[in-house]
């Protein structure tokens, strides 16, 4: 019955939350990014380069990780041009 409440609670306090936001008559998409620019190693590649020279990946930052290329672009824009409103 406790846990019942404090769900219950936990409810209405985001419902009141979220009651002062925006409210829209249009479709939105929204893209989150949590890692703008962050350029650890930029392909698979270099990172099996680090690995065979003895570099010792596998607990550090060196992660397959890059910028969005003009093919990832072109590709996700094919993908969005899927979807009309």
């Amino acid at each position: 019955m406790k846990n019942n409440l404090k769900t219950f609670k936990s409810f209405l306090s985001a419902t009141r939350i979220n009651s002062k936001g925006v409210n829209l008559n249009q479709k939105v998409l929204l893209i989150e990014s949590d890692d703008w620019g962050a350029i650890r190693t930029p392909s698979k590649d270099v990172l099996d380069a680090f690995i065979k020279k003895g570099i010792d990946c596998s607990n550090s930052i060196y992660k397959n990780d890059s910028l969005a290329s003009a093919n990832d672009l072109e590709l996700l824009f094919e993908v969005l041009g899927n979807y009309k409103i």
